[in-house]
């Protein structure tokens, strides 16, 4: 029972987030995923979604583009150690996942990739299983 609360307050959370997604602003064309630092929005396939500043400077790395190694975003956002970003990454996973996007860890660097799987909160436990299982 208390499984099944869970669940639907996830995908109640899930509805949500999806809702507050800007269609309008998405990257710019030939891009997958863009941070406007002026503006705090990440901006992905769906559209853009707001966020602080901190997360926008944790991802700009992300945004040039390529794999990073997780003490490069580290730097960039100012987080103390991995297990910091990593919690800070896992709870960005909703908000990643409502505009389109993942950031999945691929030969121990990160990475922006575009979310494959359909925008469900199972589909945000597998990015978080992805991120928490970066290397430590």
């Amino acid at each position: 029972m208390a499984k099944a609360k869970e669940a639907a307050r996830t995908a109640e959370a899930a509805r949500v987030l999806r809702g507050q997604v800007q269609p309008g602003l998405k990257p710019p064309a030939g891009r997958l995923f863009a941070a406007d630092l002026d503006a705090l929005v990440l901006r992905g396939p769906t559209g853009g979604l707001g966020t602080s500043e901190r997360v926008m400077h944790t991802l700009m790395p992300l945004a040039v583009g390529g794999r990073h190694l997780p003490t490069v975003l580290m730097a960039a956002g100012g987080w103390s150690d991995k297990a910091a970003l990593r919690e800070a990454l896992a709870g960005l996973a909703p908000k990643l996942d409502a505009i389109g996007l993942r950031i999945c860890r691929r030969k121990a660097r990160l990475r922006i990739r575009k979310n494959a799987l359909p925008t469900l909160p199972s589909a945000v436990e597998a990015q978080t299983r992805d991120i928490k299982g970066m290397n430590r």
